[in-house]
């Protein structure tokens, strides 16, 4: 709902002190909270909540409004990038009576600001149209906020109602606050109401907004440079993103001639998003209070840097502003900005090959960078995975030994070779008994068909090579019937299956080239959790200079949504020091904790079935050496479970 637009600075000031030096008295003394205060008001945005319709006796009402405002308001997405910048006060002044006056339900409250909402039964339109109501206005800002930049005002009331213009209102009905969203959208940032009512229309001139436009080509828009090449200009339609940018017709309450930036925002129904369009005007409306009195647009302090995520999956952008601030930033991807990018970093993708650029605006104007996105080399310090490794009763059906592990990094094109040993016979060496005789290895990428399978190693020199390159112990029967082979492999995922019969078996994968992505960041096996030797047991290697953060998981009960038969019903995580055998961490059930989901999100691990359910899950962090993680059944369960082991970022 709009009133009217109105200036928000120079020319209100000049009505507020013009008014104040009328001398208008009041018959009791304001009560003035500071709610929040950033610094000096000269270069803050100050915010001002007033209230009307509240008795002496309601004073804590409205202060307790005034808060749960504020602080709704430093959260929302139009106001939380400047909330370090933002002074805000409540200015309370008691009402004779409590309310508002509703000319359709005969109401007339003597209240002190003397808000009304219109006439009409089902009228939405509440605001103070009275000349001692706002004269009241003016002088209670001169008085005790002249640097006001944004008015609010409260009215004592749980009926629908809001107005822009000046002050923004909103009642207390339950949607209040989106409401005073919505009017501040008009009052603060300058933007048009974006849905359509007919019967006001004729009485709001035909004009240009932020949000809306009489423009029709897409060269014409105003928000072009978010508009996507394959966006049809105009657009129909509901879109399946509710952030798509494109040209819909129906603004200004005019179902025709006027165009909108979404299909559905804040300025157009309640409880919806800004829109970045709308976000920008926001954003452009606290560069024209011009806080810090710049005079140059912001330069750039260095050369943009991009940084590899610990997986080598992304890249973040990071650039630093220089000059007075505030600053607003934007990353533009081939010429059009992209939405939601709006911080000083950009995490993108590796294999995202698209020219980018960031500009950097403040009061003065804007400067725009382009950045250079050619893949960084990885830190010193970066750590890696080099062996993974699981030890564990190999069957058949749903009991085969699947060994599932990934390879991260930019997707160059780049391959990794990799030694992938499938051990049986020679276990025994070291004890182990009822070995897998004659264990069998196929690789092949997630889902798809072999791409290379190994029986018999044979002595291979090559292979014999490649062991004592990484550190493998030697096989030293070359007759044995073991399998080994040693492949190249780009980024994504892959699985080693081990067939051949039933027996203990070792699996191993062991990173054979260097320190470059594609590199190993994940290890899953699946199989049969057994007694004693036959406990499901992960091995894992890290190296690097820094501590690594882990997610390893213990997975059971949760396997049955799959499809699985005979799943462990309650497994026991536990994850030791090689070396020591020092107990690092544990887990009995995981809890449904929230940093554990978390950590679900961030290694792209799969939902564990319920926040209940008996599955084992755990985050470590470790420093470079060997480990091992054992899944055991409680109480001597046995059944099929999957162990996972992830590098978090």
């Amino acid at each position: 709902m709009s009133l009217t637009s109105f200036p928000r600075t120079a020319l209100w000031r000049w009505i507020t002190a013009l008014v104040a030096s009328a001398g208008l008295a009041w018959s009791q003394t304001p009560v003035m909270q500071s709610l929040l205060t950033t610094g000096p008001g000269a270069n803050r945005i100050n915010l001002v909540i007033l209230g009307d319709g509240f008795t002496a006796e309601q004073s804590a009402t409205f202060f307790n409004e005034a808060r749960t405002k504020l602080n709704a308001l430093l959260a929302d997405a139009a106001f939380a990038p400047f909330a370090d910048l933002i002074n805000a006060k409540a200015i309370f002044t008691a009402s004779a009576e409590a309310g508002t006056t509703i000319p359709a339900e005969g109401l007339s409250p003597d209240t002190y600001y003397k808000a009304s909402f219109t006439t009409g039964a089902s009228s939405r339109l509440v605001y103070v149209w009275d000349s001692t109501g706002l004269r009241r206005i003016y002088q209670i800002l001169a008085t005790y906020a002249p640097e006001y930049d944004h008015v609010m005002l409260l009215v004592n009331s749980t009926r629908y109602g809001g107005a822009g213009g000046f002050p923004a209102f909103a009642t207390l009905h339950p949607n209040s606050f989106e409401i005073l969203l919505h009017e501040t959208g008009h009052s603060f940032a300058g933007l048009a109401d974006e849905y359509v009512d007919t019967a006001i229309a004729d009485d709001y001139v035909s004009a240009e907004f932020p949000n809306s436009t009489r423009f029709t080509t897409r060269d014409q828009l105003p928000w072009r440079a978010f508009v996507q090449d394959s966006t049809a200009i105009p657009t129909s339609g509901q879109p399946n993103q509710a952030d798509l940018v494109g040209s819909w017709e129906g603004a200004q309450y005019r179902s025709t001639g006027h165009f909108r930036p979404l299909y559905d925002s804040k300025m157009r129904s309640l409880n919806r998003i800004w829109g970045p369009v709308n976000l920008r005007a926001f954003a452009t409306a606290v560069h024209g209070l011009n806080l810090n009195q710049a005079t140059v647009p912001p330069s750039i302090a260095s050369a943009p840097t991009a940084t590899l995520s610990a997986d080598g999956t992304t890249y973040t952008l990071a650039v630093e502003a220089v000059g007075a601030g505030p600053f607003t930033y934007q990353w533009i991807r081939d010429g059009h900005y992209v939405v939601g990018a709006t911080r000083a970093t950009f995490t993108r993708a590796v294999s995202d090959t698209a020219n980018y650029q960031v500009e950097i605006t403040n009061t003065a104007g804007s400067t725009t960078q382009a950045i250079d996105t050619a893949p960084a080399a990885e830190p010193v310090s970066q750590g890696r995975l080099i062996n993974l490794s699981v030890r564990s009763p190999a069957g058949i059906g749903s009991e085969t030994l699947t060994v599932g592990f990934a390879l991260g990094g930019r997707d160059s094109g780049a391959k990794k070779p990799l030694l992938i040993r499938a051990i049986g016979p020679t276990l025994a060496e070291f004890g182990v008994t009822g070995v897998l005789a004659d264990p069998q290895l196929t690789l092949a990428p997630l889902g798809g068909s072999a791409l290379v399978a190994n029986d018999n190693w044979n002595g291979s020199p090559a292979l014999i090579t490649a062991a004592s390159a990484v550190g493998a112990f030697p096989i030293l029967n070359e007759q044995s019937t073991d399998a080994v082979l040693l492949h190249a492999l780009g980024t994504g995922p892959y699985t080693a299956q081990v067939t051949g019969g039933t027996g203990v078996a070792l699996v191993e994968v062991y990173d054979a080239g260097d320190g470059a992505v594609p590199r190993l960041v994940n290890l899953s096996a699946r199989s049969r959790v057994g007694l004693g030797s036959e406990a499901l047991i992960v091995g894992f290697v890290y190296r690097g200079a820094v501590p690594a953060r882990l997610l390893i998981r213990g997975v059971g009960p949760s396997l049955t949504a799959y499809g699985v038969q005979g799943a462990l019903a309650d497994p026991v995580l536990t994850v030791r020091a090689l070396d020591t055998l020092t107990v690092t961490g544990e887990n009995d059930d995981w809890a449904g904790t929230t940093a554990l989901k978390a950590a679900f999100a961030a290694a792209g691990a799969f939902s564990l079935s319920s926040d209940t359910s008996r599955d084992a899950a755990i985050v470590v962090e470790i420093e470079p050496g060997s480990y091992t993680a054992t899944v055991s059944g409680v109480q001597q369960g046995t059944g099929v479970a999957l162990v996972e082991v992830y590098q978090l970022p």
